[in-house]
């Protein structure tokens, strides 16, 4: 990809550069592409560069040169690629980490084949050569404790997941086109997660919610659909624990994913630390309720209140309050759509989070 972009006559605008990996998916791919949009809105000129590994210190220098007509270069992907060694002479430069990038490394080192693990090595050295040159000027994390866990504990950016304005628009009409009728005498309650191909310790897997559901259903007298889609499955598969049922299915369609969500009762949140997936803020916006089990050492970091969501300390505690909530689900399920829908409207939209980052992009 030519990453020579003509910044001409945007003298009066500011300009950032993103640096994208090529190989960026999934979730991080969704937040990148959020922030580029988010950045527009707010009157940047947003110029995308994706690079190949083999490629990038040498499209790093001839990219330099136009630097400094710009605000900042953000590097995506959780990689400080060594052009940033280069770049901060020019401009600001900030490192947007994602996750647990440090323990997923790791994970590959463990698990991963041969040219996944030769990867890992090569993006550990990209942090070793950070951490000692000190040259980036900022980070920037969902949340404090992705933060803490990659070794970052100064200048660093909070920017939680987020809606942008046009979202919300968007969720409000299709909620109420699918918005469905609730009856009291529900024969099948259904609840989704939403696994992911990282694995992180701030993630609860397929096995950690088959067990949150076989200490429910000792306490309910109603049958439970448990859907798992998980990103490893080939082909649905089901099984049945007591009066639950549980299948898996693979990543859906964009429109039919959204459809289940919100034919779903409850929707469970697999981050164990304060931050709230992308899926999640779906869910919350299309009015399906929470659950989510929160880490003890991180309950003091949660700016949202217990009663937006199914919110809990222990797998015990998260256990018994959804089974409170299926067995009186005629009663909680507005409570709960309403409160969580409410705090994202209000708390995780664009023009909520994006004061630290902006105003930094705009400092002299």
């Amino acid at each position: 990809m030519n990453i020579r972009r003509n910044f001409d006559n945007v003298e009066n605008q500011l300009a950032v550069t993103i640096m994208m990996p090529f190989i960026l998916s999934g979730g991080v791919k969704t937040i990148v592409t959020k922030l580029i949009r988010g950045l527009e809105l707010d009157g940047f000129h947003v110029n995308p560069v994706v690079y190949y590994y083999w490629t990038e210190f040498a499209n790093s220098l001839k990219l330099a040169q136009q630097l400094y007509k710009t605000s900042a270069i953000i590097y995506t992907g959780s990689l400080p690629v060594l052009g940033h060694l280069i770049h901060h002479k020019y401009t600001k430069t900030i490192l947007f980490v994602h996750g647990y990038f440090k323990y997923e490394l790791i994970e590959l080192l463990r698990r991963g084949k041969l040219l996944s693990k030769l990867g890992a090595v090569y993006q550990m050295g990209l942090w070793k050569i950070c951490e000692l040159s000190k040259k980036l000027h900022k980070f920037m994390c969902l949340c404090k404790t992705a933060c803490e866990v990659n070794g970052i504990y100064e200048n660093y950016i909070l920017l939680p997941e987020f809606i942008l304005p046009d979202e919300e628009i968007y969720y409000e009409k299709l909620r109420k086109q699918l918005q469905k009728e609730y009856r009291d005498d529900k024969e099948v309650i259904k609840i989704l997660t939403y696994t992911s191909f990282a694995r992180s310790p701030r993630l609860l897997n397929a096995q950690h919610v088959e067990y949150l559901m076989k200490m429910v259903s000792k306490q309910i007298n109603k049958n439970v659909e448990l859907i798992i889609i998980d990103p490893r499955t080939k082909t649905e598969t089901i099984k049945s624990i007591g009066n639950i049922t549980i299948r898996y299915i693979k990543p859906l369609p964009r429109i039919r994913f959204l459809k289940l969500v919100s034919n779903s009762d409850l929707f469970i949140e697999l981050n164990i630390d304060e931050e709230l997936r992308d899926s999640t803020l779906e869910a919350a916006l299309l009015g399906t309720p929470v659950a989510k089990l929160t880490h003890p050492l991180f309950k003091d970091r949660c700016d949202y209140i217990e009663d937006s969501l199914i919110q809990a300390y222990s797998f015990e505690e998260l256990a018994n309050k959804i089974s409170e909530y299926i067995q009186n689900i005629e009663f909680y399920y507005n409570t709960y759509s309403n409160a969580l829908r409410d705090f994202v409207l209000k708390f995780r939209t664009w023009n909520y989070v994006k004061r630290q980052l902006v105003e930094y992009l705009k400092e002299a």
